[in-house]
């Protein structure tokens, strides 16, 4: 999960549908069950690597709290910041306002880091 020194490194940031899925896992659907973002490593070129921060069930705000310090204090510049939620904050539909607040955090921590 953590950054690679000399690479680029993809950080990615997101729900159930991103996250890396251990195949004897309680909640797992199957043991083929993947996040895309653990199988995109495959398709990149060598000196790229993918850091995958998604936590299953989080929203955009309750990720940034939570789980985003780690990855934000290794970004550096060249790198890139892949983020996707909304599966679980459409449960809150009412609140678009601050979903896009915490989308935007997201975006400046990126901009900050180059």
């Amino acid at each position: 999960m953590a950054a690679a020194p000399n690479a680029i490194t993809i950080f990615v940031a997101g729900d159930s549908t991103v996250c890396d899925w251990d195949p004897s896992a309680s909640n797992a659907l199957g043991p083929t069950e993947r996040g895309w973002a653990q199988e995109l490593s495959q398709y990149l070129k060598p000196g790229v690597a993918v850091a995958n921060y998604a936590v299953s069930g989080q929203t955009a705000g309750g990720f940034y709290g939570a789980y985003w310090g780690p990855a934000k204090a290794l970004i550096k510049a060249g790198d890139y910041v892949f983020v996707q939620f909304g599966h679980n904050d459409q449960k809150n539909a009412a609140d678009i306002a601050s979903y896009q607040a915490n989308l935007t955090k997201y975006i400046m921590d990126a901009k900050s880091k180059n």
